[in-house]
């Protein structure tokens, strides 16, 4: 989650991050929640949404999004163990 959210420059650089991580032997439950995490915990965003929305609003997010990109990576994750991913 430190990684993905102090990453700056989106999706730019997080799919040539999670492709290097993927071909370092990580299981893709981690890359799936990497990449989940970079998108979502992005730290400029995070700022613009807490000042704009408020502090109570952003923290209900995080925690709620955080839960989903657990449980959807972990989804992802055992279910594509078996197929051949190129």
């Amino acid at each position: 989650m430190l990684l993905a959210g102090t990453m700056i420059g989106g999706l730019y650089l997080t799919f040539p991050v999670a492709y290097s991580l993927y071909g370092k032997g990580a299981k893709l439950i981690v890359i799936f929640a990497y990449l989940g995490m970079a998108v979502i915990y992005c730290l400029p965003m995070v700022v613009f949404e807490a000042y704009f929305l408020g502090i109570k609003f952003t923290a209900v997010r995080l925690l709620v999004s955080l839960s989903l990109v657990v449980i959807t990576s972990i989804l992802l994750g055992n279910y594509l163990t078996g197929e051949t991913i190129k």
